[in-house]
Parts: C-alpha cells; structure tokens; sequence
C-alpha cells in the first residue's frame, strides 16, 4: 500500500513540475528582448558641438502594455585634451520624443594625460531606465550630448544597448 501512495506522490510531484515548466515558458515566451551590440573598438561615433548624437537605436514589438528596461553601456574618451574638460549627457528617448536624463560624465580632465600620463582620458558611461509603453512597435533611441567644453574629438566606443520587454 505505501509503495502504490509513494507512485502517486511521484505522478502527482511530476504532473506539478510539468505544470510549472509550461508556465515559466509561457511567460518566457513573451519576453522580448532588442539588442544593438558593437563589440569592436574600430567603430566610433564622435560627439560634438550642442547637438545630441544617436548612439544606438532599438526597435521593440509589444503586443500589450508593458514595461521596457532600456540598458545600455559605452566608454567616452577624450583623444586630446584641447577644449577639455568635457562633460557628457546620456539620455534616452522613446518614439521621436523628448529624451529622459540617465547620467552626466566629465572627461577629459587635462591632468590625466599631464601628471597621470595616460594617453587619453577615457570614462565609462552607461545606464538604464524604464518606460512603461502601451502596445505597438517602439523606437528607442539613446543619445549623448555635450553639455560642456569645447572639444571636437570625444569619441564613444564599445556601445552596447538592450531593450527588455516585461509584462505583468
């Protein structure tokens, strides 16, 4: 008798376990997931002047309201410190509209290259936010802008740029 109730609590123990996979890929299949990734140190974008420079764009499908966690990541350097120090504004914007603030750097600093004997000054500058977004498809753009100094050579490298559907 108890080896038969030991049978059933393992066909039971499985049918749950068999349940819950089906439902975690049920929600794993909505997960939707826009990526620009650019790995290789010879592509650049340079950021210069008062304009905000687009430095990835992610196009997302949502099939019904969500939250989308944009993260992206990047280095700044300063190749000269003429016009320096800099600083440096990452935003991100949604459909064409106006660009929410993540993260201010300075780069640039003249003592880097001067008295720490770098070759440039380079600056990390990454972030991440979220937008809650009604269904359809949506452009998200990241842009950086400089907000000071006076350096036409601040070159962004290694931008990378995920785009993370969640739904309740």
């Amino acid at each position: 008798m108890s080896k038969r109730i030991h049978i059933r609590s393992l066909l039971l123990l499985l049918a749950f376990s068999l349940s819950a996979c089906a439902a975690s890929s049920e929600k794993a299949g909505d997960t939707v997931i826009s990526y620009s990734n650019s790995p290789d140190a010879h592509v650049t974008t340079f950021v210069s002047g008062k304009e905000p420079t687009d430095v990835a764009r992610l196009k997302v499908p949502v099939t019904k309201d969500a939250r989308v966690l944009i993260q992206f990541s990047s280095t700044v350097s300063a190749e000269v410190p003429d016009g320096c120090p800099c600083s440096i504004r990452a935003m991100v914007a949604m459909d064409g509209g106006d660009p929410r603030v993540i993260k201010r750097i300075n780069v640039g600093s003249p003592s880097v290259t001067t008295l720490q004997k770098y070759q440039f000054d380079r600056q990390a500058l990454d972030g991440s936010t979220v937008f809650e977004v009604p269904a359809g498809i949506h452009t998200f753009t990241i842009r950086f802008l400089q907000v000071s100094g006076e350096s036409r050579k601040l070159e962004v490298n290694y931008p990378n740029a995920q785009a993370i559907v969640f739904r309740d």
